[in-house]
């Protein structure tokens, strides 16, 4: 991935769509925010550099131009925009002309946000619903081989976290309604 250090200074400031090989420097900054960004959440930093590519861009790109501007493998810009187009970060448009695949970022934020929302989040917070029942069942199981201190220490973090838990959701239904 190109960094800021890494610039040519020669590189061109404009991207021309006569020309999609060469971006802006900051189409080039965008994307490696957005890479940081990713790996900071525990993502694949390619997967962020690629959204960060695609919501910059004014065209659609194709998989191989998305690896070369990334300056990632094939087989990387293949995986990330699989993971991006199942979050609802990007979409997929088949090219007749071309005879392939070409990608663009949803371009409203707040839809992509909703998406990820719905996708990712959603989804998880369901389950650790039922996770917090799951700890809850097991700890009822092995109760008999622990001490009463160790089996109130557990309760307590566990309600802890499933209090958490329930904030979360509520959180995260109130900015539903916001998208």
């Amino acid at each position: 991935m190109v960094q800021r250090t890494e610039l040519p200074v020669t590189r061109p400031t404009t991207r021309r769509a006569s020309n999609p090989n060469h971006l802006a420097r900051t189409q080039v900054e965008f994307m490696g925010t957005c890479g940081r960004f990713s790996q900071s959440l525990g993502l694949s930093r390619s997967w962020g550099t690629i959204f960060g590519l695609l919501y910059l861009s004014p065209v659609e790109i194709g998989l191989q131009e998305i690896a070369d501007l990334a300056e990632i493998s094939k087989g990387s810009a293949s995986q990330g925009t699989r993971q991006l187009l199942a979050m609802g970060l990007i979409r997929k448009k088949w090219m007749r002309e071309e005879k392939r695949d070409f990608f663009e970022a949803v371009p409203n934020p707040e839809e992509a946000l909703k998406n990820l929302y719905q996708n990712i989040l959603k989804s998880r917070l369901e389950n650790s619903q039922d996770k917090m029942q799951e700890f809850t069942q097991t700890l009822e199981t092995e109760k008999s081989e622990l001490t009463p201190k160790e089996v109130k220490h557990i309760r307590i973090q566990l309600k802890k976290l499933d209090q958490l838990r329930k904030k979360i959701k509520n959180l995260m239904q109130a900015a539903e309604v916001l998208l």
